[in-house]
């Protein structure tokens, strides 16, 4: 799917907790896609009941379109495919006017820098959601700076939980964020 979707803008993230770690390392390898060994902290966040979710969608706004504990590659491809931008507009043909270049340190436990590249000199906003899509916080700059420090804390000040979170600058450079203590 990634291969199929990742012109687009479909970024996939792996997380492992159980496997051994030679394994999860050989098909980090094998693919260019984000992986995340999660030490037990992160997966119990993404629960449906008493169980933990396989799959996500998140569309373009941050916000949960899919879950479900199973594998539906059908079922995956049609929600990403309604989640895919119109035919005709084909951001990618004329290249992204802000694109992250890193995200350092990820997964943190303590402030994270997300350094991005700009086409042209504009005000960037950085929003922070939840996995749930809510908007945790807004943090501005210009693109002259090349950067973004995030300090972990909400608009109210008070530091998020552990979780994955969903960084957006203005309205189309996605990328995730893991929060550990």
């Amino acid at each position: 799917m990634w291969q199929d979707y990742g012109a687009l803008g479909f970024q996939p993230l792996c997380i492992d907790l159980w496997e051994n770690m030679n394994v999860v390392k050989t098909y980090a390898r094998m693919y260019s896609q984000q992986f995340l060994r999660d030490p037990g902290t992160v997966w119990p966040n993404y629960t449906i009941g008493n169980y933990t979710p396989l799959n996500y969608v998140i569309d373009t706004a941050g916000i949960v379109v899919y879950e479900a504990v199973g594998f539906n590659e059908t079922v995956i491809r049609a929600e990403i495919e309604a989640n895919l931008p119109p035919p005709g507009i084909n951001e990618g043909a004329r290249g992204p006017t802000l694109r992250i270049t890193s995200i350092e340190p990820n997964p943190t436990s303590q402030a994270v820098v997300v350094r991005f590249s700009a086409v042209k000199s504009t005000d960037v906003t950085m929003r922070i959601y939840s996995n749930l899509g809510t908007l945790i916080r807004s943090l501005r700059t210009n693109a002259h700076a090349g950067n973004v420090v995030w300090n972990l804390c909400d608009e109210s000040g008070h530091r998020v939980a552990n979780g994955l979170y969903i960084c957006r600058l203005n309205n189309n450079a996605l990328a995730t964020i893991s929060v550990l203590r």
